[in-house]
């Protein structure tokens, strides 16, 4: 592992990549953003997984315009009751296609931090029986917004 600093002018240079080699570069993040990583779309040996820029049978050569942009991440909140109207308290919410998983709190309230202007989905379990009981429409955020969403699954939960 090599840790790398960028220039005065956010730039930065990394060499010695070996032919047809692969392997990923990673961006550290800041504390409440989000970042996105910018690549040309004549580079296909690069793959953007998150905060990774994934290299596979690099061919030799200089690749410029590469960038990576810090955006304010946006938030989705809100609360999760079953069809009898009862909180639903550690329901699983997954986010895609990110892959995370968050739980509501006891009283069936969530809050999560979102990268902005991804199209995502939330998925809601009960980690009890692992049964899917709600799955959201796409939707995105813009850079620092909050979006509410109180749910109300058809699901009653059996105690």
């Amino acid at each position: 592992m090599q840790l790398l600093r960028t220039e005065k002018d956010g730039t930065f240079d990394i060499w010695g990549f070996p032919c047809r080699g692969q392997g990923s570069i990673r961006f550290e993040g800041v504390g409440g953003y989000h970042n996105f990583v910018e690549v040309p779309k004549k580079y296909d040996c690069f793959e953007i997984f998150g905060d990774r820029l994934n290299f596979k049978n690099i061919p030799p050569g200089t690749y410029e315009n590469i960038k990576v942009h810090y955006l304010l991440a946006g938030m989705v909140r809100g609360t999760v009751v079953d069809a009898a109207g009862r909180s639903f308290p550690g329901a699983e919410i997954t986010i895609e296609p990110e892959g995370t998983r968050h739980k509501t709190d006891e009283e069936g309230k969530f809050s999560i931090r979102i990268p902005p202007v991804d199209i995502l989905t939330l998925t809601i379990r009960d980690t009890k029986t692992r049964a899917v009981v709600f799955s959201s429409e796409p939707f995105s955020v813009k850079e620092g917004d909050i979006i509410e969403k109180n749910i109300t699954t058809r699901y009653e939960r059996r105690d």
